[in-house]
């Protein structure tokens, strides 16, 4: 749980979507850049949990089950309006995470819109999630730490902060 409220404020500080952060890609591509901008000799403590937090992430992707037993390679289904809509297993993992941390803070899926996707995230998925994954919020502090420039700018930027 103390991860959406991590990340929550991440959001604030780095001006990046919850969902962006939650996508395999993003985390690893920030690892990279982490992995690059801190000293070798603090990066054997500092970085194993930020591994962690990546591999963790991936371990969502592979909890939609359904998409596994049946070999598709999307997530798929259909709106209120009767339209389909497919989600790759990153975009629906980095959802799915959305769907769970607004369910902690209260706020589920009572717009009618939001309905079917929550539902089929929900139903999709084995609902198993690595404790590691905590460690996401973890990645991205690293991130902020190691690039000040960043957190300059948002925060000279936004009146929201």
């Amino acid at each position: 749980v103390l991860l959406f409220t991590v990340l929550d404020t991440l959001e604030r500080l780095s001006d990046r979507r919850l969902t962006e952060m939650c996508t395999l890609a993003f985390a690893q591509r920030t690892l990279e850049r982490v992995r690059d901008a801190v000293p070798a000799e603090a990066a054997e403590v500092l970085l194993p949990a930020a591994e962690r937090a990546v591999r963790a992430l991936a371990k969502v992707q592979d909890g939609f089950y359904l998409r596994r037993q049946t070999s598709a390679a999307t997530i798929d289904f259909v709106l209120t309006d009767g339209t389909a809509e497919s989600y790759t297993p990153e975009t629906a993992a980095a959802e799915y995470i959305r769907v769970l941390r607004n369910a902690t803070h209260g706020h589920g899926s009572n717009r009618d819109d939001a309905v079917p996707r929550t539902d089929a995230l929900l139903a999709h998925h084995d609902g198993s999630l690595d404790h590691d994954l905590a460690l996401l919020g973890y990645l991205y502090l690293l991130d902020l730490m190691s690039t000040p420039a960043l957190l300059r700018r948002v925060l000279s930027a936004s009146v929201r902060v």
